[in-house]
């Protein structure tokens, strides 16, 4: 019976302990604040994403040069409006994988028959869907 109580005693001694500690670190997380952010830290972010922008127009630059140099004058002239078609084609479904990815991250993914595969089965399935649809259609023009 001395050995059951001291198992006891331990087991409560600690099970407080770990809760004194984690109410304290959650206390110390929330109270400190983040620092603000510094205009080194912008552009750092800043030109990266600035050069994804800049990189659809300097391709379609090269583009033009390339055919300039080795086609003629008609095929130049048709490479503007097809590019601009199939620029803002995909533009059009620039929100697939986001939306995609925020659905995913949001359901459990334990399991083949997981909420996030059914999901990311159906982003598939309309993603190749609406990709033949807009082959066939600039095929077409």
């Amino acid at each position: 019976s001395t050995s059951t109580s001291t198992s006891t005693t331990t087991t409560t001694t600690t099970t407080t302990p770990p809760t004194e500690t984690s109410s304290s670190a959650i206390a110390s997380i929330s109270v400190t604040p983040s620092p603000p952010p510094t205009t080194s830290s912008i552009i750092k972010f800043a030109l990266p994403a600035i050069g994804v922008w800049l990189c659809g127009p300097i391709l379609s630059l090269i583009d033009t040069s390339a055919v300039g140099v080795f086609c003629g004058t008609y095929q130049q002239a048709a490479l503007s409006p097809a590019v601009a078609i199939t620029d803002y084609s995909s533009l059009l479904l620039a929100f697939m994988p986001t939306s995609t990815t925020n659905l995913i991250a949001s359901q459990p993914t334990s399991g083949r028959n997981s909420p996030a595969s059914k999901i990311m089965l159906k982003a598939l399935s309309a993603s190749i869907g609406v990709g033949l649809v807009a082959a066939v259609l600039l095929s077409l023009l």
